[in-house]
């Protein structure tokens, strides 16, 4: 855990910030001492909202005080993940100093481990992660050869765009080339393989006919920006579409948006400017 904690937030440690001037750490620590000398073992539990940030993800979870992550109370900007110190005494929020109950200790627990929207999806449903099929490692290339990795991407689109499910392909940092395999509307490449494995990567996914918005999902946005993805394409039985963080082109307005291809369409044109992201859509040949 401490590694993959380091890696990533090397990854994202300009937007991560300490909130020591609001965290009374030094009350804890000294409370954490004081029972761990009385023979007790005080725990803490970070829990996200269930819609956090690679770098969130990596640090949840239910700890011994004395072995608890160092950035267990840091928080980025907007963060709405909780710290809960458990003592003797009872619960207290590490950052409002508040005393709660067991009943919300319970939910704040069964919160860890639960980022429903780290996936992609055609349609932003919001389901548990069902049994599926394992990744398959396929071959390792240059990352660093753009054209490459656009051609791999293109060719495996060429060969989803019509399934009645979804499937990605991953090209991670290092070059490795994974295909993943989902459901009727989500394919689970974090899931699949690891949160580290994807911060960086470029990724391609189809979105089947009877599900797709002609485009991407509020949860494909929100998976392509919290792990940090170079590029995220993706293909139906219409069109090809690409977010990057590389190449900032933004499409303009269609015309008439209030129809059933373009009402997403242009909800992601303007999340893409407002966010200083690349967004392209283009008809399939």
């Amino acid at each position: 855990m401490a590694e993959l904690s380091q890696k990533i937030n090397e990854v994202i440690e300009r937007s991560v910030v300490s909130f020591s001037k609001s965290v009374p750490t030094d009350a804890i620590q000294k409370n954490i001492d004081f029972e761990m000398r009385a023979g007790m073992r005080p725990r803490i539990v970070r829990s996200t909202d269930g819609h956090c940030c690679a770098w969130c993800s990596a640090i949840a979870g239910e700890y011994y005080a004395d072995e608890a992550p160092a950035d267990i109370y840091r928080r980025h900007d907007n963060c709405s993940c909780t710290v809960t110190y458990i003592s003797e005494k009872g619960y207290q929020d590490a950052h409002t100093k508040k005393w709660i109950d067991r009943q919300e200790l319970e939910v704040r627990r069964s919160r860890i481990a639960n980022d429903k929207r780290s996936r992609l999806s055609a349609n932003n449903e919001d389901n548990d992660i069902p049994e599926h099929d394992p990744p398959i490692y396929l071959t390792t290339i240059d990352y660093q050869d753009k054209e490459a990795v656009r051609a791999i991407l293109q060719s495996f689109e060429d060969e989803v765009a019509d399934l009645d499910h979804e499937e990605a392909l991953v090209i991670t940092r290092d070059g490795k080339v994974y295909r993943c395999f989902g459901d009727k509307a989500n394919v689970y490449p974090n899931a699949d393989l690891g949160d580290e494995a994807i911060i960086g990567a470029s990724i391609s996914h189809n979105h089947p006919a009877d599900v797709t918005e002609y485009t991407f999902s509020s949860s494909d946005l929100y998976l392509f920006e919290n792990y940090h993805l170079d590029v995220l394409r993706g293909k139906d039985i219409k069109y090809t579409y690409q977010i990057s963080s590389i190449d900032k082109t933004v499409d303009d307005y269609p015309a008439e948006w209030r129809t059933e291809e373009n009402y997403q369409h242009c909800a992601i044109i303007r999340e893409a400017r407002s966010r200083g992201i690349g967004y392209r859509r283009w008809p399939n040949d």
